[in-house]
């Protein structure tokens, strides 16, 4: 049975509490509706229903668990990600999910490296948009360009074979002035299924104005594997998909499920500043023991 280290004992303390007061004042009225928020912990995966207009870039921090790749089993990697969103109208927006730069400390587990992600971008239209109640629901689809850079020895992490398609349903909608939530569901599907695997994902986001411009999050996300590649023999390789910052296209999927929670700061309409952590519910934790997000979004 899975059990919890300390790190993520007070990570689901902290989140668990974090939602009950949202629960408990989710009836008081505030002075003003939330605007929109974006997702924290999966946010190259969970796309908001809003159709608007952002620059956000975020950093992440990934804990490897100690069971990954015997036999040093640890290490960690650091992503920094910039995303883009266009409103072209009330009801189609374009979009850039993921362009960035990986770092990789695998602690002799497997070879280090550092370098450029792939690139995702697409496009969504918003089937139902009602921005007075914040209430949106948007099928998007978009497409994973494999131009990424990044490889560990002969195990390529980011590149190779044809991309990936995704194709997702967002909603969201407002509970009193002062709560907000979001869900999204999607299958991302690979193009050349021998190099990579295929996989269904689910987000949901919840948030709450505490204090005048502090929102608290809380967040879920699970990520299952419908088509595997074979790519990595599970048996030399183990159990590990790559999550949501790499394809290793595994001969062995599985089902993770993650919880998240934190807070953000609304300086002004324009600027979001953002932090959060993340930890998986499962036995199986693939490459996340933790994670920790910080983000900077520029709403127009």
């Amino acid at each position: 049975m899975h059990q919890f280290t300390r790190s993520k004992t007070v990570a689901f303390v902290a989140s668990a509490f974090m939602t009950l007061v949202c629960l408990v004042d989710a009836a008081i009225a505030g002075e003003h509706a939330p605007q929109h928020m974006p997702a924290l912990t999966s946010p190259t995966r969970h796309e908001g229903a809003h159709i608007n207009t952002e620059l956000r870039t975020f950093y992440l921090y990934n804990k490897l668990p100690k069971g990954f790749m015997p036999p040093t089993g640890k290490g960690s990697i650091h992503e920094v990600i910039v995303q883009g969103r266009f409103a072209v109208n009330e009801r189609w927006g374009l979009m850039v999910r993921k362009l960035g730069y990986v770092k990789t400390n695998f602690e002799d587990s497997l070879p280090e490296d550092s370098g450029l992600t792939n690139i995702t971008f697409g496009v969504k239209y918003a089937i139902l948009a009602e921005p007075s109640l914040g209430r949106y629901l948007t099928v998007g689809t978009s497409y994973e360009a494999p131009l990424g850079t990044l490889d560990a020895g002969n195990i390529e992490l980011q590149g190779g074979g044809s991309g990936m398609s995704d194709t997702f349903l967002s909603f969201s909608t407002r509970a009193g002035d002062k709560t907000a939530f979001q869900a999204s569901a999607g299958v991302d599907m690979a193009l050349d299924s021998n190099h990579d695997s295929s996989f269904f994902h689910y987000s949901f986001h919840v948030d709450h104005e505490i204090f005048p411009n502090f929102f608290g999050v809380f967040e879920g996300n699970l990520l299952t594997t419908i088509r595997e590649a074979g790519r990595n023999n599970a048996a030399l390789f183990g159990e590990y998909d790559g999550y949501d910052i790499f394809n290793f296209g595994s001969s062995d999927g599985g089902t993770v499920a993650t919880l998240g929670g934190g807070g953000r700061y609304r300086f002004s309409d324009s600027v979001l500043v953002g932090a959060g952590v993340e930890f998986p519910v499962t036995s199986r934790e693939d490459i996340v023991d933790f994670r920790v997000l910080l983000d900077t979004t520029l709403q127009f």
